[in-house]
């Protein structure tokens, strides 16, 4: 921009003796400003937004639990219990002792059979559960059972499969 404005005061001063050398002086000068330097000032998020009266964003705790976000959660848990148990799996074939002797040493400890089924009952949800519900998201995933309604009837079929085959397997 300077230089366009040197070119036109050239072309003016060649043409016309009226810019004196004081107005093409003037033109030609910037006045500098030395500003120190400041460091930028690190806001946080909640600073800025307390500053500029934004009102804080809901969060979960707000909401009624539903349906769906219980089992969307537990189906995220559940996978990641059944891939601890994969992980256990495979460190459990480095053991010495076979599955018999791990029953009968469980056995001498003389645990009563309610506490037994409990704890395989436990032991069997979070497989049983996330292949249910991962069945269920197949099925959405080729686009079945999207609606409101299809929702809710899926989801009960997934909690009442889990609860049935698990009560079988824990009774093995």
């Amino acid at each position: 921009m300077l230089c366009l404005r040197s070119f036109s005061l050239a072309g003016q001063l060649c043409r016309s003796s009226a810019v004196t050398p004081s107005t093409l002086m003037a033109s030609r000068f910037l006045k500098m400003r030395v500003v120190p330097y400041q460091e930028p000032q690190s806001e946080t998020y909640d600073n800025k937004n307390a500053r500029l009266n934004r009102p804080l964003s809901p969060h979960l705790s707000i909401y009624k639990p539903q349906m769906q976000t219980i089992l969307s959660v537990t189906h995220r848990g559940t996978g990641i219990v059944a891939y601890v148990y994969a992980l256990g799996l495979a460190a459990g074939s480095f053991c010495p002792y076979t599955y018999p002797e791990i029953v009968n040493s469980v056995a001498a400890f003389g645990i009563p059979a309610a506490v037994i089924f409990a704890f395989k009952w436990g032991l069997a949800f979070p497989v049983t559960f996330h292949t249910f519900n991962g069945i269920r998201h197949l099925n959405w995933d080729i686009g079945r059972s999207l609606s409101i309604s299809g929702v809710f009837n899926t989801g009960y079929a997934v909690l009442i499969a889990t609860v049935i085959i698990n009560t079988i397997i824990a009774m093995l």
